[in-house]
């Protein structure tokens, strides 16, 4: 099977929906191919469920469409989900699913892009052909890998950390998804290993941003009280010293 469009749009998530909104809003056709079964497949298959947008509302709306006045500042996942499904419907946005790209080459002579692509859900080549071709695939690569560091602990994808067989993860860099994703660890039945400087370095982190008295603080701080407390303390294991 073959298709010609004027632009090839490779990826699914907000990137894609976006480009491809912005495109039929002048009536360029174009094609969007998604590897998963969904849009957006990132934040609906691989992110915890307490993830929430890091910035303002504001900052992360997709084009002609802001978010609704009532949502709160920092939407939740399931918020910016039905936000995408929204948007992708409004915009007639109608990806083509299961469709994984096995390669791309320009033909100079017809000036336009070839995709070879394969159906995954009947494992059959279809071919593609494009004027202009867009990558959105962001920096994603996979449901999850797993890759060893000196024989040690691997490094997980952190949206699929229920499919990991392993019951105490370590945490390397103190960042606000890092300490969210503890937080949802030390909840659930899994255990957490942290050095020390980690976990002084994020509370450092709070006092010099100005986080701490503003949105989340309350979670980071009740994981630094609980934690003296022992509530997890058959959970939470501190380290006086850095990873080898």
């Amino acid at each position: 099977m073959q298709q010609e469009t004027a632009v090839l749009i490779v990826g699914g998530g907000p990137a894609g929906l976006a480009t491809s909104a912005c495109l039929n809003l002048q009536n360029i056709p174009n094609i969007v191919l998604e590897k998963e079964d969904c849009c957006a497949s990132l934040w609906k298959k691989r992110s915890y469920d307490r993830l929430k947008l890091h910035l303002a509302k504001q900052f992360c709306e997709l084009p002609q469409m802001p978010f609704p006045q009532n949502a709160p500042t920092f939407m939740f996942r399931t918020g910016f989900i039905q936000y995408l499904d929204n948007y992708a419907s409004h915009f007639n946005v109608n990806p083509i699913y299961h469709r994984t790209v096995e390669s791309a080459s320009f033909d100079e002579r017809e000036r336009n892009w070839l995709r070879i692509v394969r159906n995954t859900l009947i494992n059959v080549v279809e071919k593609y052909m494009g004027k202009f071709l867009i990558i959105a695939t962001g920096p994603s690569k996979g449901p999850l890998y797993l890759k060893r560091i000196t024989g040690r602990s691997p490094v997980i994808d952190v949206g699929t950390l229920d499919k990991s067989k392993h019951k105490k993860l370590r945490f390397f860099h103190p960042s606000v998804r890092s300490m969210e994703i503890a937080y949802n660890l030390l909840m659930g039945k899994r255990k957490v290993m942290m050095p020390l400087f980690l976990l002084l370095a994020w509370l450092k982190r709070c006092h010099g941003s100005g986080v701490a008295p503003t949105l989340n603080s309350a979670l980071w701080w009740r994981l630094n009280v609980l934690m003296v407390v022992q509530r997890w303390s058959n959970k939470l294991q501190v380290v006086n010293q850095s990873y080898e």
